[in-house]
């Protein structure tokens, strides 16, 4: 019998196929003919559970006929044992062939009538081809002459529960059915998403209120059990991957309920913080946690290293903008000497020169650039560099132009204060046309500054508020205490709020 095929079990049942036509009610009366002869021996059962492992290996390799054949023959060996008819199942599942895992279950059944697995595994089959292939399950409802398939795998149920009435997988079985055949008349109408997206969110809710209800000390033993779990072997590069992440990111869930309760030791909290950004690399979320704990804890520098796995993880642009900003900070902070400075700007000019960059992306890399040749007290090259961008700027967008003209006075603020007062008039457009002329002819590189005023055509007040922020500096730079005041004024009328004001006033 090393060739057993499907034929073969069902004649062994000697009900052929009308196993699979009868409708539930006449379950009781197959099950007193289809009756294997002879009993399972050890050696019989041993033979069955080493083949079983072939089978299983067979199936995930995706040889479905050679595990098919072997799992038949299994049954015939052993045809009590509900594990082999699971992996028959399985290969009929993975081959979208529910009528034959019907048909299977049901033969079972009528083998071992007192065995309530295989009610379970029945009732599981009919509801299966009831929900997952309407137009199959109608056709074969018609063969049996059943009203509802559901119905009977609700029937099945209430006679495995009458077997035996303390096994839980029976009645919660038993309910899923309930729940189904309640939404059942619902589905043909126009509210079928929104029946099954309530109920799927409400059983969402459900799960997630249980775990937040567990203390700190269960949710660890969640995260243990998530490494020590027994699984079944994965073959298939693609399965070890998705197993891999769906590992993770569940772990993921655990450590932010964690994080959020807010009752963790600093240390605690620190630890469950990098463990959560070491799940995922590239995920901003668990980068903005970490670094509050570092930037809390005053680790700046330290903090340099964490930005630069997410850089490398994320390959994006604004993740490695954020390395320049750190190694920035952590120049200011002290913590860092003009190494960090130097590293920042081959970044940056690597970004700018090898990347395919929008102009709007362009910019804050320039931006930062600047930044960093200030810090390190190389104005003309950052001048140079803004002003390059400057002459190819045509957007209309406030934003851009106004960060431009924002730091190309801060080049100047040391050294030329005046100047810097001057590129902010024009560019707040606080000077006549007049006067601007006059200002530029002396200058011409107040020329630039022009234009990129003259492309915001619709700015207002309020739009250039980081321009008149600095332009009080620049007042009180060149000791202009009154127009500084009077800016002062100007911006308290625009928003009676505004901080910086008040912390000035």
């Amino acid at each position: 019998m090393d060739n057993f095929t499907r034929k073969d079990f069902i004649r062994l049942t000697s009900l052929g196929i009308a196993a699979t036509l009868l409708p539930v009610q006449k379950i009781n009366a197959i099950s007193s003919l289809a009756k294997i002869k002879g009993k399972t021996t050890d050696d019989d059962f041993q033979t069955a559970f080493l083949l079983a492992k072939t089978a299983k290996q067979n199936f995930y390799n995706k040889n479905f006929v050679d595990a098919e054949s072997q799992y038949l023959r299994c049954i015939s060996l052993a045809p009590r044992a509900i594990r082999f008819y699971d992996g028959l199942d399985n290969v009929y599942c993975a081959q979208g062939l529910p009528l034959l895992s019907v048909e299977l279950f049901k033969n079972g059944m009528a083998l071992n009538p007192g065995v309530i697995a295989f009610y379970d595994r029945a009732a599981r089959s009919l509801m299966r081809l009831e929900l997952g292939n309407k137009l199959l399950a109608l056709d074969y409802q018609a063969k049996i002459s059943s009203p509802s398939l559901l119905q009977d795998a609700a029937k099945l149920y209430e006679r495995a529960i009458s077997i035996d009435n303390t096994k839980k997988y029976l009645s919660v079985g038993y309910e899923k059915v309930l729940a189904k055949i309640a939404i059942a008349p619902l589905i043909p109408g126009y509210k079928v998403n929104r029946v099954f997206k309530n109920l799927k969110n409400a059983n969402r809710n459900t799960y997630k209120a249980a775990i937040n209800q567990k203390t700190d000390e269960e949710i660890n033993a969640l995260i243990k059990k998530i490494d020590t779990k027994q699984r079944r072997e994965l073959f298939k590069n693609k399965e070890i991957e998705e197993r891999t992440i769906n590992m993770l990111l569940q772990k993921k869930k655990y450590y932010d309920i964690l994080q959020k309760r807010g009752t963790l030791t600093t240390v605690e909290e620190f630890d469950n913080a990098v463990k959560l950004f070491e799940i995922d690399y590239k995920d901003p979320n668990s980068l903005r946690k970490l670094r509050l704990l570092y930037y809390s804890n005053n680790r700046f520098f330290d903090f340099i290293d964490v930005r630069k796995r997410f850089a490398a993880a994320s390959g994006t642009f604004h993740g490695y903008l954020g390395v320049m900003d750190t190694m920035e900070l952590s120049y200011k902070k002290q913590q860092a000497g003009t190494e960090v400075l130097d590293e920042a700007l081959l970044i940056g000019l690597d970004i700018k020169e090898n990347w395919s960059l929008s102009f709007q992306n362009e910019t804050e890399v320039v931006i930062k650039i600047v930044k960093i040749l200030l810090l390190l007290s190389r104005s003309s090259e950052a001048q140079l560099m803004i002003e390059g961008l400057m002459m190819k700027v045509k957007t209309p967008t406030i934003s851009v132009n106004n960060k431009l003209i924002l730091f190309y006075s801060k080049i100047f603020m040391e050294q030329n204060p005046a100047m810097s007062k001057n590129i902010l008039l024009i560019g707040a457009k606080e000077v006549s046309e007049i006067e601007r002329m006059e200002m530029e002819s002396k200058d011409p590189n107040l020329g630039l500054v022009g234009q990129l005023a003259d492309n915001k055509s619709k700015d207002k007040f309020k739009d250039n508020i980081s321009l008149y922020y600095q332009l009080f500096f620049a007042h009180m730079a060149l000791g202009d205490v009154t127009s500084a005041t009077d800016i002062l004024d100007r911006l308290l009328v625009n928003n009676p709020l505004d901080s910086f004001v008040l912390t000035r006033a």
